[in-house]
């Protein structure tokens, strides 16, 4: 059974946006919707130690919500998400992108969730499942 989560994320104020990078991997042909600034968006994440990370071992896996049986809803225009949330925004359902965050974007609390150490680059990888308009019920 998949579970609704939502993924509450701290970072360091100072540093939002500071060199977090977003590639797209993978996008449908065609496009039934795209993320607005005020959309929730269903993801399912694959996160690891990027390989230009100074700190700890490289690739190795920290999130994996498919193993996990899970899925996040992250709230775009939730101000915790802004960092991650505005990678998103224009995105297609169906697309795969993944949005590298250097250090000192992500407060201790989540790098402990995370079980990543401190100081480390990590990537995200997220498919997105389902986008939620503001309307929309989740």
């Amino acid at each position: 059974m998949t579970h609704q989560r939502i993924l509450a994320l701290s970072f360091a104020t100072l540093a939002l946006g500071a060199g977090i990078s977003k590639q797209i991997i993978s996008e449908p042909e065609g496009c039934n919707h795209r993320v607005g600034p005020k959309s929730s968006v269903d993801v399912h994440i694959f996160g690891r130690i990027h390989e230009t990370s100074e700190v700890g071992e490289k690739g190795k896996e920290v999130v994996n919500t498919v193993d996990e049986g899970e899925y996040f809803t992250l709230r775009v225009a939730d101000p915790t998400l802004e960092f991650i949330g505005r990678e998103l925004v224009g995105l297609c359902d169906n697309t795969v992108v993944e949005v590298t965050v250097p250090p000192g974007i992500l407060h201790d609390d989540m790098l402990n969730d995370l079980r990543a150490p401190k100081g480390a680059t990590l990537a995200f990888e997220m498919n997105i499942l389902k986008i939620h308009r503001p309307h929309d019920e989740l």
